[in-house]
């Protein structure tokens, strides 16, 4: 407005006075709207010249604001809207103030709960494979991808182990700009819940290793005897004797799932030549097939039609598996290295993988 008053005080009519201002910033301004801001200033204060306001008081003391801030720091989890009651005052109001601070509402990123003992093996693993030679490791994992909402219906796929649907895993936090994975801001969550369909898969440089579902049933659990038979020797042993073939030494990472390691298939994994890479437990950020089933699941939740059974949605899953770019997982398999820097940069906490 005070450029506008400036340029009519010059003697500039309101159709050149629009033209100047758009070539000046590109503002579209309308002659007509130029002479009722002209009309209300001098109605307003009888003169041309431009008049600053006061602005709107704050709502909020100095004070309130101190306690305001307070509250978020010792609970980032806190909503707006819990803070505004508590402080009698509306959530527009926290938002505001929340912002001038540099403050903002995200949703929390969830990793897993990591004890004090995670803690120190992520960091020592992390110091212990500095060279590693990650092409030449079989990253395998198993992987849910239904789960149950509260009521026992089926949900779209969502995350790892979970019974709700994702929507209801959420929670908001109120943290600056760029801390996402700070340890502070981040939700641990744990494995809870049952899944309907399990599958186990495995990636290493060049290669995606065929998937394998896991059927289970209430008098038909997943014992390590069944990972022997359906998939050890069936589809692990084969790719390991290929690694071989090629002249490499394959190393195999599983998690540490008491069924991996279980004494009566120790023997027996021995002679098919698989020779496990120590892996720290809780550590989901460590294995890169875990983005295999991010990408997998996006996937399938980008699907318009429902499955009508699980066969079905097997199916779909395959596809879904087999049309991720083998480019794709070579990226992560290359990603390896930065991630065990990253784990020594947090001091062993959770990364941003």
């Amino acid at each position: 407005m005070g450029r506008v008053i400036e340029m009519k005080k010059g003697g500039k009519k309101s159709a050149e006075i629009a033209r100047l201002l758009f070539k000046e910033s590109k503002l579209e301004i309308t002659p007509e709207a130029i002479r009722y801001q002209i009309n209300k200033s001098t109605e307003r204060n009888g003169d041309l010249y431009h008049h600053h306001s006061s602005g709107r008081p704050d709502s909020l003391d100095d004070r309130t604001i101190r306690h305001i801030l307070s509250d978020i720091t010792d609970d980032p989890f806190l909503t707006i809207r819990t803070a505004a009651a508590i402080h009698e005052t509306s959530r527009w109001t926290i938002g505001r103030t929340l912002e001038k601070k540099r403050l903002f509402s995200f949703t929390a990123a969830q990793k897993h709960y990591l004890r004090p003992e995670h803690v120190e093996n992520r960091l020592r693993w992390a110091g212990e494979r500095e060279g590693a030679r990650w092409r030449d490791v079989i990253f395998t994992d198993e992987a849910a991808v239904v789960s149950f909402d509260k009521k026992g219906k089926m949900c779209a796929p969502s995350s790892l182990h979970h019974n709700v649907c994702a929507n209801k895993c959420h929670r908001g936090v109120i943290r600056p700009m760029g801390e996402r994975f700070s340890p502070k801001y981040v939700k641990p969550h744990f494995h809870s819940g049952r899944t309907s369909v399990l599958i186990w898969g495995g990636i290493r440089y060049n290669h995606k290793l065929p998937l394998v579902w896991i059927k289970t049933t209430k008098t038909s659990k997943f014992t390590g005897e069944r990972y022997l038979e359906e998939i050890l020797g069936p589809v692990l042993s084969g790719e390991i004797a290929q690694m071989v073939l090629e002249g490499k030494e394959p190393l195999v990472v599983e998690d540490r799932s008491r069924i991996h390691f279980k004494r009566t298939i120790l023997p027996s994994k021995n002679l098919l030549g698989i020779v496990n890479l120590d892996h720290p437990a809780a550590s989901p950020d460590l294995n890169p097939i875990e983005h295999m089933w991010n990408i997998m699941k996006a996937s399938l939740r980008k699907r318009k039609t429902k499955f009508t059974s699980v066969g079905e949605l097997w199916k779909w899953i395959q596809e879904e598996w087999d049309a991720i770019p083998i480019t794709t997982v070579n990226k992560l398999i290359d990603s390896m290295e930065e991630r065990r820097l990253a784990v020594i940069r947090v001091k062993g906490m959770s990364t941003g993988y």
